[in-house]
């Protein structure tokens, strides 16, 4: 996978000063098959929503998230709670996409006791879980704020995203 970090916001980057097309060319010649984003002012080959979770899409898709509202280490950002993270992955799966969590360490290299406690809790769900998210794609119905769906082989698999009763 090739990840272009930059986009053109307002000609900051266009396609003609990265050389875009070329560039692109270029990778894919060195790496057959690689995945690249679209984040050189061209398509590519998923879209990349930034600090959102995207619409459902056929075309491949990953939401760019922080995992503390800061794209490196900040202790003056609170870390988002489990069950919001795990929320923005089923949201995402539903919509027939994917999430990067994006975290960084501190200033000494070490990363923080608390954001490696939530990866890792995220880890547990996804071991006890990750049969109903794992391979996944999103559908047949279309998510909502309240659920989403997903299905794999011959199931589906409803995730509620609310509790109904909990409006």
């Amino acid at each position: 996978m090739f990840w272009f970090d930059a986009v053109s916001w307002g000609g900051m980057f266009t396609a003609e000063m990265w050389d875009s097309e070329r560039l692109t060319r270029m990778i894919r010649e060195l790496q057959p098959g690689i995945v690249i984003n679209n984040r050189a002012s061209l398509p590519g080959d998923f879209d990349t929503p930034e600090q959102r979770i995207g619409m459902y899409q056929e075309r491949p898709w990953e939401s760019a998230m922080t995992l503390n509202g800061s794209w490196g280490y900040d202790p003056e950002h609170k870390i988002k709670p489990v069950k919001n993270l795990v929320r923005e992955m089923l949201t995402a799966a539903a919509g027939n996409g994917n999430v990067l969590i994006s975290w960084g360490a501190k200033f000494d290299g070490a990363f923080d006791s608390p954001q490696i406690d939530s990866l890792l809790a995220i880890g547990h769900w996804l071991k006890q879980y990750g049969d109903y998210y794992y391979g996944t794609r999103g559908g047949p119905w279309m998510p909502t704020k309240e659920y989403g769906a997903v299905h794999k082989a011959n199931k589906v698999y409803l995730y509620l995203l609310i509790r109904p009763w909990k409006r």
